[in-house]
């Protein structure tokens, strides 16, 4: 599990005492109910059908260079399409946020194989 970077200075002070284990563990609790708000509001304010089944912590979400989200390009990612089908490097405002996912789908099909 990816450590969040909010948790980052917790992390660095429990390592000058010496506790790093007792750390890991308190960061994995604070991010299970970081993921069971999530869950709850998606709930309160769509319903239960849109509360996903995973929730990652993602640096940046893929934009075009006019602002808008990439939702198709990256589910088509995240099915296993190559990168180079999915969008054009040039129509992005932030191409590394696309290689990420890119990244992120190959380690996952890699862990289900």
């Amino acid at each position: 599990m990816r450590e969040l970077d909010i948790f980052q200075p917790e992390l660095q002070y429990a390592q000058a005492q010496g506790s790093v284990s007792q750390a890991i563990y308190q960061l994995r609790q604070q991010e299970d109910a970081l993921r069971k708000q999530i869950a709850t509001r998606i709930r309160e304010l769509c319903s239960p059908r849109h509360v996903p089944n995973d929730v990652f912590q993602v640096p940046a979400i893929p934009r075009t260079l006019s602002g808008k989200v990439l939702e198709v390009p990256v589910k088509r990612l995240l099915m296993g399409a190559p990168v180079e089908q999915v969008a054009s490097r040039d129509s992005l405002a932030n191409p590394e946020a696309l290689d990420w996912f890119a990244e992120f789908a190959l380690d996952r099909q890699e862990s289900n194989a």
